[in-house]
């Protein structure tokens, strides 16, 4: 796994799709810090790296397309399933799974599944 890449895009991604119909909210950040202390033994100090870059994916909305890329190659297809069920949880704890969002979701699990089948 290239490390930073795999943290830049999961974080991309899912702040991505946790503001595809609005802001982020406390409950949202809090699934994406719990996911990195549980998994990646992240400390709260840490956290603050993955606060800036979510702040600049609010401000900035980038497509997510080049980041499903980038996490893909990042762990060379083996959790391409845990994107998939981290951006629903995502969405799922504020109840929020809209008509947006879960066309986002769906697009790039296309993608994602296109990938699993020739692998």
């Amino acid at each position: 796994i290239h490390q930073g890449e795999f943290i830049t895009s999961l974080v991309i991604i899912l702040t991505r799709v946790a503001i595809e119909s609005r802001t982020l909210s406390p409950k949202q950040l809090a699934v994406i810090h719990k996911f990195f202390m549980k998994n990646l033994g992240y400390v709260s100090s840490d956290l603050k790296s993955l606060d800036r870059l979510v702040d600049e994916v609010q401000l900035k909305k980038p497509d997510i397309n080049r980041f499903v890329k980038e996490y893909k190659k990042s762990c060379q297809n083996n959790y391409n399933l845990l994107l998939i069920a981290l951006c629903y949880q995502i969405t799922l704890v504020e109840k929020n799974l809209n008509e947006e969002t879960q066309s986002l979701i769906k697009k790039n699990w296309f993608r994602i599944g296109a990938i699993l089948r020739t692998t």
